[in-house]
């Protein structure tokens, strides 16, 4: 009943061979899909946040990188089924590596939760400053 849905799907899901990108581009889709948005709700997808995978490729089945996961979400969102959070400038290799990542340079450490959700209010303020001026 929220007035968000707020959808990232990550490393986790696809690394390591467990899916290819046609794959992870049908979850998503099939994922969207399950979801009955209320009229004032907003659907956002996430591009995978930057990680250690992005500079030591793990072996896939398509031997695709990380960005090309990242282009299937704005894809996705660009064909309408969702609202596009790209997060792709929020890290860089110096925060993937220092207090922004967890020692697995894949999850994020306090540092890191806290730059997340500033440049998320960044980026989605405008979808909700129009709204029944609350903010």
């Amino acid at each position: 009943d929220g007035t968000a849905v707020w959808i990232m799907l990550g490393v986790n899901d696809f690394a390591y061979g467990l899916s290819t990108v046609e794959q992870y581009r049908q979850r998503y889709l099939t994922f969207l899909g399950r979801i009955e948005p209320t009229p004032a709700q907003k659907i956002f997808c996430v591009t995978p946040l930057m990680s250690g995978f992005d500079y030591r490729q793990p072996d896939g089945v398509e031997k695709a990188s990380l960005e090309d996961y990242r282009q299937v979400v704005r894809d996705i969102a660009g064909a309408g089924h969702c609202a596009l959070v790209d997060t792709s400038g929020w890290f860089d290799a110096a925060d993937v590596h220092d207090g922004c990542s967890m020692p697995d340079t894949l999850h994020l450490g306090a540092d890191g939760h806290a730059r997340y959700a500033e440049k998320l209010l960044e980026q989605i303020r405008g979808d909700y400053s129009s709204q029944s001026g609350q903010q």
